[in-house]
């Protein structure tokens, strides 16, 4: 394959939208989602960070200092993002789902101390510097980490989440977009 400068890309900005499981998916890039999937406001200039891991044990014998095989016994794919905007959908989300209520005049929302499943659809969105559109959907999107909400006089109070893609019918995820380079030949 040559070398082809106009696939380097960046993605510059983005959304973040989550719904609960049974929202109908996006199967295309220019179709508005559901209203069910909630966009969770900016993210902190870090944008996403999505991690695929495969795991594997190697099996060593006597006659090698290598392995002779080394068969996957797992596989990850981690998505994670620091949300810098309080809102209701972004702080809910955050204390694991909780929902707003209005007391009064005040916003209450009362954090379950046994909240039961994270599992959500998980729909990122972007466009790269070159103007094509992608979207990476993850139907079953577990939230498995929180990080420390810090509160400090000189930087925004920052939602850090980390969700692990659910096996959905043999699928972690999916990738759509229109780049040509990225569409196969039919």
């Amino acid at each position: 394959m040559a070398l082809t400068a106009s696939n380097v890309r960046t993605a510059p900005s983005g959304h973040i939208h989550v719904g609960p499981i049974g929202t109908p998916e996006p199967d295309d890039i220019t179709t508005a989602l559901d209203a069910a999937l909630k966009e969770l406001g900016y993210a902190t200039p870090d944008g996403v960070s999505i991690t695929p891991n495969v795991e594997s044990d190697d099996i060593m014998v006597w006659q090698s200092l290598s392995p002779v095989l080394s068969p996957i016994t797992g596989m990850t794919f981690e998505i994670s993002f620091t949300i810098a905007e309080l809102n209701q959908d972004a702080l809910s989300l955050f204390f694991t789902g909780s929902d707003w209520t209005n007391d009064g005049g005040v916003g209450r929302l009362d954090i379950d101390s046994n909240p039961g499943t994270q599992e959500r659809l998980l729909v990122v969105e972007w466009v790269d510097n070159a103007g094509d559109t992608y979207r990476l959907v993850v139907p079953r999107a577990q939230m498995t980490n929180r990080e420390a909400l810090a509160l400090t006089r000189g930087d925004s109070t920052n939602l850090g989440l980390t969700f692990k893609a659910l096996d959905d019918d043999g699928v972690a995820a999916y990738l759509l977009t229109d780049n040509a380079a990225l569409i196969p030949a039919s």
